[in-house]
């Protein structure tokens, strides 16, 4: 269930559709993986996965670093009081200009994975630090990262020369292992190929490697139990500690959706329910688009739902939930249907839950007419903050 704020900001009477964020509700996972890390790694909060300046404001604070993927992200970073040499640019494609810009304004750490921008790191940004981006297994992850990610391990030692050769300062390697990774084995791969790889281009020469970011991917609850962020953690721990024994390592850890999804809710209202041949179709003022749940389209993530104006034991029915607009993708889709009152009418609202991740930043602008959703942005030290 949602924290007891966002419960209690639900179950007031108010316009639909909304969105509504906790913000301490993130702060408080941050401070579950500073926990579990025991002082031998630090969060690199990935920005993309929700830009909310209040949240970055508090992250920052704590004394989190920032992932960026663009020159927009880097100045909501900035905004937010990031210093620049906590920033890291994780996006692997990118032109001159947009690395020039990056570099100005005060980045000095980017991900790469390839020959070409390396050339491009070099003439724009020199003497950078390159952190090399590696390919990784995917299997587990309910979203799998797309192949053109990464370099293989076979290449990466000729890189990691290439980059030194043209004055780049090789600081580390780096993959990711899928988002909303169900299998916490997945990063001991990942790791023991990094370690590989690690000691093979310290065997060149190329002894300034220091970092080791073993990204994001981290689960999120949804609807289905996964393992949780101290599991995952321990198993990186054990991992490292098993393939690079003791020793300086800079350890990163990449969060995103599992310190923000939990953190956010969107409230909806019936608009519609309609019975078609013994199988339910609840339409609701907000969906897909104008709510930002496209992942539920794209991987086996399932969002929470919740009927707040019915008792948790009312007789119950399968049902498909759609959105308001004419598309037939502006559906929730699931393995498993959703189960809600059989008394469900028009006018009543549902709050989907751990929807604080991507959906604010993916919603699609004015399809059909719906706009994306109002934001209200809940803290203890500002109660609500609307846009």
């Amino acid at each position: 269930m949602p924290s007891d704020r966002l419960c209690r900001f639900a179950r007031v009477e108010r316009e639909t559709p909304y969105a509504a964020f906790d913000v301490d509700v993130a702060v408080r996972a941050y401070d579950r993986y500073l926990a579990a890390l025991a002082g031998r790694g630090r969060v690199q909060f990935a920005v993309k996965a929700r830009p909310e300046p209040q949240l970055l404001e508090a992250l920052v604070r704590r004394g989190a670093g920032l992932d960026v993927a663009s020159t927009s992200e880097i100045r909501t970073a900035l905004a937010a009081g990031c210093p620049p040499e906590l920033l890291s640019h994780s996006n692997v494609f990118r032109t001159e200009r947009e690395i020039g810009e990056a570099f100005e304004l005060g980045v000095r750490v980017f991900c790469a994975d390839s020959a070409a921008e390396l050339a491009r790191l070099s003439h724009s940004a020199s003497g950078a630090s390159v952190i090399l981006r590696l390919t990784s297994a995917r299997a587990g992850s309910e979203l799998p990262t797309s192949a053109r990610f990464g370099c293989p391990a076979t290449e990466a030692v000729a890189l990691a020369q290439m980059a030194e050769a043209i004055g780049l300062d090789v600081a580390g390697l780096t993959w990711h292992v899928g988002t909303q990774q169900t299998d916490p084995t997945r990063w001991r791969t990942a790791i023991e190929q990094a370690a590989s790889v690690w000691s093979a281009i310290h065997r060149t020469g190329v002894t300034t490697v220091r970092v080791l970011n073993v990204g994001g991917g981290v689960p999120a609850r949804y609807r289905r139990a996964v393992p949780t962020m101290e599991t995952c953690t321990a198993t990186i721990l054990t991992a490292i500690d098993d393939n690079f024994g003791p020793g300086e390592l800079d350890v990163v850890v990449e969060p995103g959706r599992s310190l923000v999804a939990e953190a956010g809710i969107t409230v909806a209202r019936v608009k519609s329910v309609l019975d078609r041949g013994g199988e339910v179709a609840v339409v609701l003022d907000a969906g897909i688009w104008n709510a930002g749940l496209v992942e539920c389209l794209l991987s086996d993530v399932e969002y929470p739902v919740h009927a707040l104006d019915h008792a948790v034991d009312a007789p119950r029915r399968p049902v498909r939930l759609c959105g308001p607009t004419c598309d037939p993708l502006d559906e929730l889709r699931v393995l498993t249907p959703y189960r809600l009152p059989v008394a469900l009418a028009p006018g009543d609202r549902v709050l989907i839950g751990s929807t604080g991740a991507y959906c604010a930043s993916t919603t699609a602008s004015d399809f059909c007419g719906y706009p994306p959703l109002p934001n209200h942005v809940l803290s203890a030290r500002a109660m609500e903050v609307s846009w």
